[in-house]
């Protein structure tokens, strides 16, 4: 079975260079910035590869980017509209959720390499450190970021956030096999 050019240049761009950080599931790495960029096809900035938004403290480079949010509930909902630049639109769902089109500040990086290595710092900060018990296996290490009751937060808001990526880290997984990386 073959792999699309997208995919490729995807897994050969980022593979090899996540596998340079230490304490990190390149794969995943790898599958994250597939899910964010579209396999590359589009990106925040320069190189912020996996939508990782500019908090309050952030000094370094930054773009207003125009994004979609999920709010589980009203009160979820209210805390978005109170800390977003923007609010483009506001979709309820029959589900019972809010889908926000809006715009925020997102982190921007020098190139590849920057970018990986911020995002990795944000994977082992506290929020999320108790998940790195489950590095080693992609999908585990998922489900982990995923789970309030292993973390502090949810790394994302998309509800199909897991089942996405498990398919994006199978598609990883086979690419680096056919590409021998």
């Amino acid at each position: 079975m073959g792999i699309s050019k997208n995919v490729s240049d995807t897994v050969q761009l980022i593979y090899p260079a996540a596998c340079k950080l230490t304490d990190n599931n390149p794969v995943f790495d790898t599958a994250q910035v597939a899910l964010e960029t579209g396999w590359l096809a589009k990106k925040v900035g320069n190189y912020n590869l996996a939508g990782m938004k500019a908090g309050k403290n952030w000094t370094g480079l930054k773009v207003l980017w125009t994004t979609t949010e999920i709010a589980k509930n009203v009160a979820e909902l209210a805390q978005l509209k109170k800390s977003l630049p923007e609010i483009i639109s506001i979709e309820n769902r029959p589900d019972g959720t809010f889908k926000i089109h809006c715009k925020d500040w997102f982190m921007d990086f020098h190139d590849v390499q920057d970018f990986l290595e911020h995002h990795s710092t944000l994977l082992h900060s506290d929020n999320f450190k108790p998940a790195l018990q489950f590095v080693n296996d992609p999908i585990k290490y998922v489900e982990a970021i995923q789970d309030k009751s292993i973390c502090k937060y949810s790394y994302a808001t998309d509800p199909n956030y897991v089942k996405t990526m498990t398919a994006i880290i199978k598609m990883v997984e086979n690419a680096i096999v056919i590409l021998k990386l």
